[in-house]
């Protein structure tokens, strides 16, 4: 990924922000550097993974199975993470099905 690339990730983030929260938003931009990129990030992630839950168009078992998928995409990156540094690929008490 190029500089400008995540450069525009970053504004998107910055942009969706106050769409997502009216509360948060006061907060998180009152931070800095590496520690407002890191809880915005985070911020925004947890967002989706409350979007999955909240929705009443879908039983337990397909919000389950939705927020099961969407934890995919942070095993892969732990995985390539874990493997470039010669550690054990699992997480300790995780469950993968």
């Amino acid at each position: 990924m190029n500089d400008q690339v995540r450069e525009m990730d970053w504004e998107y983030c910055c942009k969706i922000l106050p769409k997502v929260s009216r509360t948060f938003v006061l907060n998180i931009a009152q931070l800095e550097g590496d520690i407002f990129k890191t809880v915005l990030l985070g911020y925004l992630l947890f967002r989706i993974a409350d979007t999955f839950e909240d929705t009443m168009y879908q039983d337990e078992k397909e919000k389950i199975t939705n927020l099961k998928d969407f934890s995919t995409v942070f095993m892969v990156r732990y995985e390539a993470l874990s493997d470039r540094r010669g550690k054990s690929s699992r997480v300790s008490g995780a469950h993968r099905t």
